[in-house]
């Protein structure tokens, strides 16, 4: 049901929160899954995971290649799960991806009760993490999870990418859509280059880095220009979506002009 939610240029960030490992069984019982298979606790698992995943959807989380796992992955797996954090002063700074795999369960705070102890340092969730480049914090730390989310919040913004396809607003009166101006601003409004794209007729039709098409998305299609087309996406083509990504300050500026305007 969310997945109407996703819109398949962008990041995705899970955040698994458990203090106990992943698993399945055909019984059902435990609240495992019966219907995943392979979900070990492992580098396997984790594996197993992400290419059932990404052949799930592949347009939202990257196209699986066998050859070449880590290419077009689009998402990243965060693990707030039972490991052992580190050593002070440093038990609140998280695992980074290249760091080895925690086998050791944490302990919590509450001296004399294991209601605050990991269950499992969660080794499949962690293979996960270090897969698609996300970082790992011990559950126990319960008390403050502030540090691993504002981790994750700088993690979003460095990985954050500029749009390839813009909503085109619904007014009072049609939008013309002759009168449609794109603008690519070349390392952003303070840069003063701005790029003006081509419009073509349609994804098809894209052969350069600066040019874009107008079209439909999902239902909410409305309005329409004097020849009667109807369209409420501005999409960037293929190549020029590449260009703009790739400029870090990259901003867009689409004009839409009315009938009769």
């Amino acid at each position: 049901g969310w997945r109407d939610w996703l819109r398949p240029a962008a990041l995705k960030m899970f955040v698994g929160i458990t203090d106990d490992s992943p698993g399945t069984n055909a019984g059902g019982t435990n609240q495992r899954c019966t219907t995943a298979s392979g979900l070990t606790n492992d580098q396997m698992g984790a594996q197993a995971f992400d290419q059932a995943l990404r052949s799930l959807d592949p347009a939202q989380f990257g196209a699986y290649d066998a050859q070449d796992p880590d290419a077009n992955r689009n998402y990243r797996w965060y693990s707030i799960v039972g490991l052992t954090s580190k050593a002070a002063p440093d038990e609140r700074v998280a695992y980074q991806p290249a760091e080895p795999i925690v086998t050791t369960v944490c302990t919590g705070a509450n001296a004399g009760s294991t209601d605050d102890d990991g269950q499992s340092a969660g080794q499949g969730y962690q293979y996960l993490s270090q897969m698609t480049g996300g970082l790992r914090y011990s559950s126990c730390l319960n008390d403050d999870f502030d540090a691993i989310f504002n981790a994750i919040a700088q993690g979003v913004v460095e990985g954050a990418k500029l749009n390839c396809d813009f909503n085109i607003p619904q007014v009072n009166g049609e939008i013309n859509f002759d009168n449609v101006r794109v603008n690519y601003l070349e390392g952003g409004a303070d840069a003063g280059m701005p790029h003006s794209l081509v419009r073509v007729p349609s994804a098809t039709d894209c052969n350069a880095d600066n040019q874009y098409y107008l079209g439909t998305q999902y239902d909410g299609g409305t309005g329409g220009d004097a020849g009667g087309a109807a369209y409420n996406h501005v999409f960037l083509c293929s190549d020029a979506c590449t260009a703009v990504q790739a400029d870090p300050k990259a901003q867009m500026q689409i004009d839409f002009g009315c009938l009769g305007q």
